[in-house]
């Protein structure tokens, strides 16, 4: 009997490898992966007590053992034990025969692709600061020099760095979400390293929130008396999202009503009215201000423009956030281990054990 059960497994086994999904090792912020060892308990993949570990270079291909969809791992056969690799780390091997399903989901691929290469590298960051240092050069320039050859330039130049800049970040988020500001993430680059990082670039979307004032001194020239219209489309960015949830929640919880066809344009009519009615609004005082071609104009790069920085300052506040929590919980476990461990022991004349209060 034994021989039968045994003679089944390996024709099993032998299936299962013969169809078994190839990955291979490619980290994007380094040139390896650490590996965990894990063993099998209780139908589950658990790692082992002392935690042992293998740095797998990038490259290495490997067979898929098994899929751990809740943990979001892969397990592996290495030097004959058995380890669990994050997808994140891991790319779909080009020796796959055809017909193998790619368990990788959407979001892995696009990270692995170029352009997901290009945003988890240094250089969107890079160019960003590059594109606003050169438009505050630029501004500064011509608004303390007043060489009015510099002015039409100056006016052309300025807009097209901070849109670029602006379309580079808000295309990243887009891309890959909050992985864009994947080097000011402490969970990856540790507490200090994000903390240190954090600081120039809080500083850079301190500047790209001031850039606008250095462009209105370039576009009036001066006259201080005059202003580009910013605020109103700014509040309807802002609130379009927050307002058409509430009206969600209003509509299901509040009135108990069905998402049928007229919840969905209530909805879109919620969401496109909180939008335009800022967007109206600065429009048409930068019309009044700056003529119908120019108002249009201004008002398209204001729009692209605050959503970059809504997006920027999102992010200092969730990073910001997240490293108080982490302060916090720091100086809880360090007061509660002063407490605990503060307290003397003392054997009484009685032969009790008393404890210092």
């Amino acid at each position: 009997m034994k021989k039968i059960f045994l003679f089944f497994a390996v024709v099993v086994l032998g299936i299962a490898s013969a169809v078994s999904q190839k990955f291979v090792i490619d980290p994007l912020l380094s040139d390896s992966v650490k590996a965990y060892e894990v063993v099998l308990k209780d139908s589950s993949w658990v790692a082992k007590k002392n935690y042992a570990s293998v740095m797998l270079p990038k490259g290495h291909e490997f067979d898929n053992v098994n899929t751990l969809k809740e943990d979001d791992k892969l397990i592996m056969r290495y030097n004959g034990k058995l380890y669990e690799v994050s997808k994140a780390d891991v790319i779909f091997s080009e020796n796959n025969p055809e017909g193998v399903e790619n368990p990788l989901s959407e979001m892995s691929k696009i990270r692995h692709s170029q352009i997901g290469r290009f945003y988890m590298s240094l250089y969107p960051i890079g160019i960003m600061i590059v594109l606003l240092l050169a438009a505050a050069i630029m501004s500064i320039l011509y608004t303390k020099t007043r060489i009015q050859i510099l002015r039409l330039p100056t006016l052309i130049a300025v807009p097209a760095t901070i849109l670029v800049a602006s379309l580079i970040e808000i295309f990243g988020v887009m891309t890959l979400g909050d992985e864009f500001f994947w080097w000011c993430d402490f969970d990856k680059n540790g507490f200090w390293a994000s903390l240190v990082i954090l600081v120039p670039f809080a500083a850079v979307v301190a500047f790209q929130l001031y850039s606008i004032k250095l462009y209105e001194r370039v576009v009036f020239d001066g006259d201080e008396s005059k202003k580009i219209s910013i605020k109103p489309v700014a509040w309807s960015l802002a609130l379009c999202l927050p307002v058409t949830v509430g009206a969600m929640l209003i509509w299901i919880l509040a009135l108990g009503l069905k998402q049928d066809f007229v919840f969905e344009v209530v909805m879109l009519t919620v969401f496109f009215v909180t939008l335009g009615l800022g967007l109206f609004v600065t429009l048409k005082r930068n019309i009044s201000t700056l003529g119908f071609i120019n108002g249009i104009l201004i008002t398209a790069f204001s729009v692209v423009y605050i959503i970059g920085c809504i997006m920027s300052v999102w992010a200092v506040i969730v990073i910001v956030f997240k490293m108080i929590l982490t302060i916090i919980a720091f100086v809880v476990c360090a007061f509660l281990l002063m407490m605990v461990g503060g307290r003397r022991r003392f054997r009484g004349s009685d032969g009790r054990i008393y404890e210092e209060i």
